[in-house]
Protein backbone atom coordinates (compact mmCIF):
# COMPACT_ATOMS: atom_id res chain seq x y z
CA UNK A 1 0.00 0.00 0.00
CA UNK A 2 1.50 3.33 -1.35
CA UNK A 3 1.11 6.61 0.57
CA UNK A 4 -1.13 6.74 3.53
CA UNK A 5 -4.53 7.76 4.61
CA UNK A 6 -3.94 11.27 5.42
CA UNK A 7 -1.99 11.64 1.83
CA UNK A 8 -5.08 10.18 -0.19
CA UNK A 9 -7.94 12.51 1.23
CA UNK A 10 -5.88 16.06 1.84
CA UNK A 11 -7.65 17.85 -0.50
CA UNK A 12 -11.03 16.58 1.31
CA UNK A 13 -9.52 17.70 4.40
CA UNK A 14 -8.32 21.30 3.22
CA UNK A 15 -11.96 21.88 1.84
CA UNK A 16 -13.49 21.04 4.85
CA UNK A 17 -13.87 24.59 6.73
CA UNK A 18 -15.26 23.64 9.98
CA UNK A 19 -16.87 20.62 8.42
CA UNK A 20 -17.09 16.81 9.94
CA UNK A 21 -15.40 14.68 7.12
CA UNK A 22 -17.08 11.84 6.47
CA UNK A 23 -15.04 8.64 5.99
CA UNK A 24 -15.93 5.22 4.57
CA UNK A 25 -15.32 3.00 7.73
CA UNK A 26 -15.43 -1.05 6.99
CA UNK A 27 -16.24 -3.63 9.32
CA UNK A 28 -13.77 -6.52 9.89
CA UNK A 29 -16.20 -9.05 8.34
CA UNK A 30 -16.84 -6.71 5.21
CA UNK A 31 -13.46 -5.83 4.26
CA UNK A 32 -12.17 -8.23 1.62
CA UNK A 33 -15.67 -8.43 -0.12
CA UNK A 34 -15.69 -4.78 -0.50
CA UNK A 35 -12.17 -4.59 -1.57
CA UNK A 36 -13.01 -7.24 -4.06
CA UNK A 37 -15.88 -4.95 -5.49
CA UNK A 38 -13.67 -1.35 -6.13
CA UNK A 39 -11.87 -0.92 -9.47
CA UNK A 40 -9.21 0.29 -7.22
CA UNK A 41 -8.23 -2.29 -4.60
CA UNK A 42 -4.74 -1.83 -4.72
CA UNK A 43 -5.15 1.72 -3.03
CA UNK A 44 -6.48 -0.14 0.18
CA UNK A 45 -4.87 -1.66 2.50
CA UNK A 46 -4.03 -5.64 2.36
CA UNK A 47 -6.17 -6.43 5.17
CA UNK A 48 -8.46 -5.04 7.62
CA UNK A 49 -6.05 -4.69 10.33
CA UNK A 50 -3.68 -2.86 8.51
CA UNK A 51 -6.62 -0.33 7.06
CA UNK A 52 -7.69 -0.45 10.72
CA UNK A 53 -4.28 0.56 12.19
CA UNK A 54 -4.08 3.62 9.33
CA UNK A 55 -7.45 5.15 10.04
CA UNK A 56 -6.92 5.16 13.78
CA UNK A 57 -3.90 7.01 13.01
CA UNK A 58 -5.30 9.19 10.40
CA UNK A 59 -8.01 10.28 13.17
CA UNK A 60 -5.61 11.48 15.50
CA UNK A 61 -4.26 13.28 12.98
CA UNK A 62 -7.17 15.01 11.84
CA UNK A 63 -8.04 15.67 15.94
CA UNK A 64 -4.41 17.42 16.00
CA UNK A 65 -6.13 19.48 13.04
CA UNK A 66 -8.90 20.04 14.80
CA UNK A 67 -11.25 18.15 11.99
CA UNK A 68 -13.74 15.78 13.30
CA UNK A 69 -14.24 12.59 11.47
CA UNK A 70 -17.44 10.66 11.29
CA UNK A 71 -17.12 7.36 10.95
CA UNK A 72 -20.03 6.21 8.16
CA UNK A 73 -20.36 2.92 7.77
CA UNK A 74 -19.58 1.38 4.90
CA UNK A 75 -23.38 -0.20 4.06
CA UNK A 76 -21.98 -2.36 -0.20
CA UNK A 77 -25.53 -2.06 -1.33
CA UNK A 78 -26.10 1.87 -0.70
CA UNK A 79 -22.77 2.01 -2.05
CA UNK A 80 -23.52 0.64 -5.13
CA UNK A 81 -26.22 2.15 -5.83
CA UNK A 82 -24.79 5.59 -5.02
CA UNK A 83 -22.10 4.68 -7.59
CA UNK A 84 -24.46 3.36 -10.47
CA UNK A 85 -26.89 6.11 -10.08
CA UNK A 86 -24.10 8.93 -10.39
CA UNK A 87 -22.20 6.84 -13.34
CA UNK A 88 -19.17 6.45 -10.75
CA UNK A 89 -16.74 3.62 -11.17
CA UNK A 90 -16.42 2.04 -7.48
CA UNK A 91 -13.05 3.67 -6.52
CA UNK A 92 -11.33 6.02 -3.74
CA UNK A 93 -13.01 8.70 -5.60
CA UNK A 94 -16.91 7.55 -4.99
CA UNK A 95 -15.84 6.19 -1.39
CA UNK A 96 -14.57 9.59 -0.83
CA UNK A 97 -17.99 11.62 -2.35
CA UNK A 98 -19.79 8.77 -1.24
CA UNK A 99 -18.86 9.26 3.09
CA UNK A 100 -18.86 13.04 2.44
CA UNK A 101 -22.91 13.03 1.16
CA UNK A 102 -23.89 10.62 4.33
CA UNK A 103 -22.20 12.69 6.99
CA UNK A 104 -23.59 15.37 5.44
CA UNK A 105 -27.13 13.87 5.28
CA UNK A 106 -27.13 12.42 8.71
CA UNK A 107 -26.04 15.74 10.04
CA UNK A 108 -29.61 17.45 8.55
CA UNK A 109 -32.21 17.61 10.95
CA UNK A 110 -35.24 15.59 9.49
CA UNK A 111 -37.80 17.29 8.27
CA UNK A 112 -41.69 17.08 10.15
CA UNK A 113 -44.10 15.39 8.15
CA UNK A 114 -46.89 17.04 7.59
Amino acid sequence: MAGTISGKIKGAVESQENRPLGVCWFRREDYAAAKATMTDPERLYETYDAWFAAMKQFEREMAERGVTVVRVRFDPVGFMLYCATRNLPPDASARIKWAAAAADAAKKPARPRH
